[in-house]
């Protein structure tokens, strides 16, 4: 079971830090990264037990159905991914804008003395937490993102070599089918 990394209250704290495109990128990201995980799993052991049968006909017209079904996970999983490596992205620049903001407060707290010093601490401590909940995030997104890259990683592996399998193991009608993917592959390449 996948744990959520990505709990209620990082979720509040990550909308309010994002633009309003990061802000898309996280809730397509999260809505949608627990069934697509468990879709990802599920097509990957669909595609190895289609592996693991030996029956001619009938499992050539199986092996195409869940090799055309893993391949429209993994494009999916793919689209999902990009879109968690988006929010990464958003978060650092915000890290950073946070660092900058860092700087100005010391510099704006040392230039005062007394009460006025004391509520420029008290908003350096402020945006000091807020970047150190920047980095949380940012390293809770990462692992995230990272676990999710290699299932997908691992269902493209399994995907790859079910098409092998339906070449070597369905006889003409596999090797008709795999030369006409080669095709349709080196013409996707060149566009």
């Amino acid at each position: 079971m996948w744990p959520v990394v990505l709990g209620i209250g990082a979720l509040a704290g990550i909308a309010v830090l994002l633009n309003s495109e990061a802000q898309s990128n996280h809730r397509a990201y999260v809505s949608a990264r627990d069934d697509l995980r468990r879709e990802t799993r599920r097509q990957l052991e669909l595609t190895q037990q289609h592996m693991a049968r030996n029956q001619f006909r009938q499992d050539f017209h199986a092996k195409i159905k869940q090799h055309y079904a893993s391949v429209q996970t993994a494009n999916q999983a793919y689209t999902l991914y990009r879109q968690g490596l988006s929010v990464v992205r958003a978060l650092q620049e915000q890290l950073h804008l946070s660092g900058k903001t860092i700087g100005e407060l010391k510099q704006k707290r040392d230039q005062h003395h007394g009460a006025e010093r004391a509520q420029w601490r008290q908003a350096l401590q402020a945006q000091r937490d807020k970047h150190q909940q920047l980095q949380a995030l940012i390293t809770q997104y990462k692992d995230d993102t990272a676990q999710f890259y290699d299932d997908l990683r691992k269902l493209n592996q399994a995907t790859r070599a079910l098409k092998e399998d339906i070449r070597d193991n369905t006889g003409t009608l596999g090797r008709e089918w795999y030369a006409r993917m080669q095709l349709r592959q080196q013409a996707h390449q060149l566009t």
